[in-house]
């Protein structure tokens, strides 16, 4: 298989070819991120397409170069997006590669690193800085250059980086570059929800909670319905010791008559004992706090409400009862603010006289640009608003761009009161998480509207 691959981060206008090796065949696809050699680096290149058949455009005793590894699980960029950037690149001759880096958030890439192997064990160092960065590799093994750094705790990084270039050319320590993983992660929040019908809790409380011998030798003296059975007959049948069997006495859960030993509580109260000896009162307890909901809860929330912990919920998973999972939790700098609604106000004969030609474009799906003429105040964003909701009727998205980041919070206010949970927000005022996970949301759909300073 071969992949036509874009650098967005370099400064070239071409794409270029690369094999795609064995073990990547089953995972490599169209707008993926991956890592490839370029010239005497490496680079983080996009696939922009994949073929079984040789490039027509080379010769044929061309080698290429296969693709070093994946960067991320799934495409970065969708079909319509590699589309996109090969117009813009006819268009502009910005290069496809350029355009596409456009189309990526910051903190998905963190940057190249090498991985530093010591292969001569004997070798002797010459000076203090070989000493250093060997006996370093002696001792912690193969590292990257960032824990080199941080180990050496040397803010020139160009002497460890001199040295170990010496070392490699002395063919002492093997060096391999690679790309670090993605500086920013999606965040996610642990969940739990309950696979098992309300009405069976109290049927099955008492068998949860730890494994307890006591509490199964008290079931199998309750099968007996109350026949007594001499002690040494009973720790013969139950696999258990006499002195066990007599714990069990003083502890008022049997009786020992000269008939042998028998039940001493109520059927009614056997549930209460054996839930007792197994401790499973956390568990119950963590079963209730999910029944009263029908989606899934943060298990944040169950420790809380009935001191269970991670051992007693994946003990009630592993016996079907609930179900664990994760959802995303998006950084979102709109979540925990207020926006009053904004209802859609009748327009003016003249607002209606503007935004018609506007519509009829959106109808026919016509690329056109409009100009509002207008002093402040008279109502040129409504009709902005009335042209995001027709695009929004049709399943369609917008995009509402100020000039500048000072301007974005007034209008952030009127569009999402109009168009509540469906915004995402991009400006250079947020935290590169917070961009991030605007771009992850806009890409999966769960935002139709994106607000931001235009550039």
């Amino acid at each position: 298989m071969y992949a036509h691959i874009a650098l967005p981060y370099v400064h070239v206008t071409t794409m270029f070819h690369y094999s795609a090796p064995e073990a990547l065949l089953a995972r490599v696809q169209p707008g993926q991120m991956v890592q490839v050699a370029f010239r005497t680096s490496i680079e983080i290149g996009i696939i922009t397409a994949l073929s079984a058949d040789w490039p027509p455009e080379l010769p044929e005793q061309t080698t290429l170069k296969p693709i070093q590894a994946i960067l991320h699980p799934t495409p970065v960029v969708s079909a319509a997006q590699l589309a996109l950037a090969v117009w813009i690149d006819e268009h502009y001759l910005s290069g496809v590669g350029a355009a596409l880096g456009a189309m990526l958030p910051p903190g998905l890439t963190n940057g190249r690193d090498l991985r530093v192997t010591l292969l001569d064990l004997r070798y002797i160092p010459r000076d203090m800085f070989q000493h250093r960065v060997v006996n370093l590799l002696r001792r912690r093994g193969t590292l990257t250059g960032a824990q080199i750094s941080y180990a050496l705790d040397d803010e020139d990084k160009a002497s460890w980086e001199r040295t170990v270039q010496q070392l490699r050319d002395l063919g002492v320590v093997d060096v391999e570059p690679f790309m670090r993983p993605p500086r920013i992660r999606p965040r996610q929040v642990d969940m739990a929800q309950i696979a098992l019908p309300v009405d069976q809790i109290a049927q099955v409380a008492p068998t949860l909670g730890r494994k307890n011998r006591r509490a199964d030798l008290l079931e199998a003296f309750a099968a007996l319905q109350g026949a007594p059975i001499p002690i040494k007959a009973a720790a013969e049948q139950f696999g258990t010791t006499a002195a066990t069997l007599k714990k069990l006495v003083t502890e008022g859960l049997l009786t020992q008559g000269d008939d042998g030993l028998q039940m001493a509580i109520r059927a009614d109260a056997l549930d209460t004992a054996l839930i007792a000896l197994r401790h499973g009162e956390a568990q119950i307890r963590a079963l209730q706090v999910l029944a009263r909901e029908t989606e899934p809860i943060e298990l944040s929330w169950i420790y809380a409400q009935s001191d269970a912990d991670l051992a007693d919920l994946r003990h009630l998973e592993e016996l079907g009862f609930i179900t664990l999972g994760q959802r995303d939790d998006w950084r979102d700098p709109l979540s925990n603010r207020a926006f009053p609604p904004t209802p859609a106000h009748p327009l003016t004969p003249p607002q209606q006289a503007a935004l018609a030609p506007i519509l009829a474009a959106l109808d026919a799906r016509r690329t056109e640009t409009f100009l509002l003429h207008g002093v402040t105040g008279s109502g040129k964003t409504e009709i902005y608003l009335a042209a995001v909701e027709a695009a929004l009727k049709a399943g369609r998205s917008a995009l509402v761009l100020v000039p500048e980041i000072a301007l974005t919070p007034q209008m952030v206010a009127r569009v999402v009161g109009r168009f509540p949970g469906q915004v995402a927000l991009f400006h250079s005022g947020l935290e590169d998480a917070e961009r991030y996970d605007a771009w992850r949301r806009v890409r999966e759909g769960l935002a139709q509207i994106v607000v931001g300073a235009r550039s």
